[in-house]
């Protein structure tokens, strides 16, 4: 067994208690199966819901309408984060939730799919952001370093 430090341990606990939570915003993403440079309701899910848990958003980063950039803060100091997210789906990629080739009821084959999964990388990206500024994580005295 690991000997996690303190903030570890807290950000660990923090995502096994949101694991299910995540698990069904996945999902949002995944049912969204908007392709490259068409994520805008992904990018908007996204950055309302950084908007929801206290990170302050800039919307249309660099003039790019479904780019955004979000920052936390807690007082003075503390830990800065960055990361990246794709949350994009592949063109022609039609897949429905399931663990072999199926396309998604209603939509033709060919529509956009996360069969890569892109969707996955950005939840992981967004939980690990609530993780890392969790309320008890970021605490006074807390070493983060």
């Amino acid at each position: 067994m690991t000997d996690w430090t303190e903030a570890q341990a807290t950000a660990l606990a923090w995502l096994e208690a949101n694991h299910a939570a995540l698990s069904a915003d996945h999902m949002t993403i995944w049912d969204f199966h908007e392709p490259s440079w068409r994520e805008y309701k992904s990018s908007a899910w996204y950055m309302d819901r950084l908007e929801k848990e206290g990170f302050t958003v800039e919307r249309g980063t660099a003039g790019m309408p479904t780019a955004f950039r979000a920052t936390w803060k807690n007082g003075e100091g503390g830990p800065v984060l960055a990361g990246y997210a794709e949350y994009d789906a592949v063109p022609g990629q039609s897949q429905a939730p399931v663990p072999y080739r199926k396309p998604r009821d209603g939509v033709s084959p060919r529509a956009a799919g996360h069969t890569d999964p892109h969707s996955a990388l950005g939840i992981g990206s967004f939980g690990g952001f609530l993780a890392a500024s969790a309320p008890a994580l970021v605490s006074p005295g807390l070493d983060l370093e």
